[in-house]
């Protein structure tokens, strides 16, 4: 993707945003509404966040009689969100859906999905293992004992990084972990504060490209055995490509995993509303793509079921018969 282009798609984040919440407040006066719906996302900072806000605002200009707003949240905690019932709808990282639902770590108990469907699949998030280009890091090898912002604490991003840093035999007491976002990772980079930062985030990502923007960067990336081995332990990773002139001064294509997202709902959702939150999102991709190129990468994956081990909502899969991937 070109520059200016990725320039242009990030400048209108913020637009995008107080559109979403001007229409939640606006919609909120609707006494037609036959019903309201929230949207777990990620983070502002982070990529799922503006999506999540430009797709909240179209529903609630072309979903008839419903109301709708976009909650923060991230790809771990959305499952216990919406287990908990505290949301009609969210996105979630695979690989935590899962781990949720048995109750492995980062979670501490098994959380009750029996009330999840499906909807659609999301974008893998690309691994950014960001350094400055002066500090002379070139492998993730590289980062033991150094100072490394590994994502908010419990949250996906932060699993994942000590997962791929196990590749290299780095466990938690090998380096000295910094549990804060991208935004404010890379106000800590410029500081000198810390010396690498990690998170899994749709590339451009917002905050990388502005830290790009004004300093030299270095994307990491794991050598192809490490990737490999990686790959054969945690099959659910993606390998994946952050395309080269993505971000200033990094011309090469960077070698990335990622997990894909899902889109999930409650079953109590009626039949209609699902139907119109697939089709609208579906039908609306290039437009939506003004927002965040990733939405090109949603799909209406006929194996998703098997992919989540929930049923797909009744409203999706009717959905998925029109487009005859089912």
């Amino acid at each position: 993707m070109k520059r200016r282009n990725i320039l242009r798609t990030i400048g209108t984040v913020s637009a995008v945003i107080a559109l979403a919440v001007a229409g939640q407040f606006a919609a909120t006066s609707s006494a037609e509404a036959q019903g309201r719906f929230t949207l777990a996302t990620s983070q502002p900072g982070g990529a799922w966040y503006p999506m999540a806000a430009g797709l909240v605002s179209m529903y609630n200009d072309k979903v008839p009689n419903t109301v709708w707003t976009v909650e923060k949240g991230g790809g771990s905690s959305n499952n216990k969100t919406l287990s908990a019932e505290k949301v009609e709808f969210a996105w979630v990282s695979g690989d935590m859906m899962h781990a949720a639902r048995d109750g492995k770590p980062p979670f501490d108990k098994k959380y009750d999905q029996t009330h999840f469907r499906a909807l659609l699949q999301l974008p893998a998030s690309h691994s950014h293992w960001l350094v400055m280009k002066a500090s002379g890091i070139k492998s993730l090898a590289d980062l033991k004992g150094k100072r490394v912002a590994i994502a908010k604490r419990g949250s996906s991003g932060n699993r994942r990084a000590y997962q791929l840093l196990g590749a290299y035999g780095i466990g938690e007491k090998d380096f000295t972990p910094s549990y804060i976002g991208d935004e404010q990772a890379s106000k800590a980079l410029i500081d000198g504060r810390i010396d690498a930062s990690v998170d899994f985030v749709a590339a451009p990502a917002p905050a990388v490209s502005s830290l790009s923007t004004t300093h030299d960067i270095v994307l990491l990336e794991m050598e192809p055995d490490k990737a490999a081995a990686t790959r054969k332990k945690y099959p659910y990773f993606a390998p994946m490509v952050i395309p080269g002139g993505t971000y200033r001064g990094v011309p090469n294509d960077v070698g990335a995993f990622g997990v894909p997202g899902m889109f999930m709902c409650l079953d109590r959702v009626p039949d209609e509303v699902a139907y119109q939150a697939v089709k609208v999102l579906m039908g609306n991709i290039k437009e939506l793509m003004k927002i965040h190129p990733a939405f090109e990468r949603v799909q209406a994956n006929p194996l998703i079921e098997s992919i989540t081990t929930h049923k797909l909502h009744p409203g999706a899969k009717r959905y998925y018969k029109e487009k005859g991937v089912l």
